[in-house]
């Protein structure tokens, strides 16, 4: 049996992925448990479920927190399937119940449901509801998968956890009784402070570049419209401006396999290639040396459910050229530039006016200041999240 600290409540986190499809989510998931992590005398204890072949490396960004193996979470593997029957017919997930309760673990979290009847609290978490704003991104299958996993989180969950007020709203859409129980939690990023950072040289020299630059650290998928950016440099040639824009994150995008070749081949036809600097996925470190070195974070996005690198910019006090979606306007970082959502006049506008006050010995002094306020901020996170958990443990 498990020793633990008595009144601690220990809560599951099931997780499997591994590579860099969803690098967000990782992001999300490692800000959340590094949060809880840190909280003095904390009263809730984290404990990551995995797959018995999650690769160390993936479990590395979770240091200090149990880790328990068990193919139960293998969806190959034909207990998985014997848990979906026994949740279907039985409204319980016995199996998984059970490992649950050998490991004294209270509260599922963020991990779905295991039937109406069960006894461990269980507190999914829906990130976003971007199938009600992009339904043309998702086939029918993909619409009703999404539409039949929130119904039976919702219905046999015993609270719901959602990243922001938006999607409380896009949620009551659905369901007032299902919004009645949702928990809104927006996290806040944690970054590494600037002794830790590489140094600008080293970034230079390593991918070959120099001078100002603006980041756009987006995965390269359809909604995340990079293209507002490449024709926002359009622009801002024909007016005489030179702007450099390094773009970091995955290059693939499962839904539309030939968007990042055309949208190379639009940079390429338009001769934006020293402008708009294409480096993929690089080391967790370098991608916050290049934020935190650039003038400003672009977010172009159509849509976001909580934008993580919005929250990095914020962590950081970056400037922030954001599209004007509802959910951007939530996150509100104070030091936010907003445009159109797809108008890259008004973006190459914003651009030109951010080059104009830039001042790198101001910039410095900002990232100093709103690093010293950071552990706060992540502390006020962590005691959210813990509320909820107890508020959810106390339920009958």
């Amino acid at each position: 049996m498990v020793q633990v600290r008595s009144r601690v409540i220990r809560v599951g986190f099931v997780l499997t992925f591994t590579g860099q499809s969803w690098l967000g989510g990782a992001s999300y998931f490692r800000n959340l448990l590094s949060a809880v992590s840190d909280l003095p005398e904390r009263t809730i204890e984290p404990i990551i479920i995995t797959r018995p072949d999650t690769p160390k490396e993936a479990l590395d960004q979770f240091p200090n927190t149990e880790v328990l193996r068990t193919n139960l979470v293998c969806i190959e593997q034909p207990w998985w399937k014997i848990r979906r029957v026994m949740q279907k017919y039985l409204s319980r997930d016995y199996l998984f119940e059970n490992f649950l309760l050998r490991n004294e673990i209270k509260v599922l979290s963020h991990s779905g449901h295991l039937g109406s009847r069960c006894p461990i609290r269980t507190l999914p978490w829906i990130p976003d509801f971007q199938e009600l704003h992009l339904p043309t991104l998702f086939s029918m299958k993909e619409l009703a998968a999404r539409a039949r996993q929130i119904d039976e989180c919702c219905k046999h969950s015993t609270a719901i956890v959602l990243s922001s007020h938006s999607a409380r709203r896009d949620l009551q859409t659905l369901s007032f009784e299902y919004a009645s129980r949702a928990k809104v939690l927006p996290f806040v990023a944690a970054v590494p402070l600037l002794d830790q950072l590489p140094e600008r040289v080293y970034l230079e020299q390593k991918y070959g570049f120099d001078g100002l630059y603006f980041h756009l650290p987006n995965q390269f998928w359809k909604h995340k419209s990079h293209e507002t950016v490449v024709n926002a440099l359009e622009i801002l040639r024909s007016k005489g401006i030179s702007c450099l824009i390094i773009s970091t994150g995955n290059l693939q995008d499962y839904r539309h396999p030939d968007h990042f070749n055309h949208l190379m081949d639009h940079i390429s036809k338009s001769g934006l290639q020293d402008n708009f600097r294409v480096l993929g996925v690089v080391p967790y470190l370098d991608l916050m040396g290049l934020m935190a070195n650039s003038v400003a974070v672009i977010n172009p996005s159509v849509f976001e459910g909580w934008s993580t690198t919005v929250e990095e910019a914020k962590s950081f006090g970056k400037t922030v050229l954001l599209s004007d979606i509802e959910v951007h306007r939530e996150q509100s970082p104070c030091r936010g530039h907003y445009f159109e959502a797809g108008n890259s006049s008004a973006l190459a506008d914003a651009i030109t006016n951010v080059l104009a006050s830039y001042l790198p010995i101001s910039e410095k002094m900002k990232l100093a200041e709103t690093l010293s306020k950071l552990p706060e901020r992540r502390r006020r996170f962590a005691e959210l999240f813990e509320q909820i958990v107890h508020d959810v443990n106390t339920r009958g």
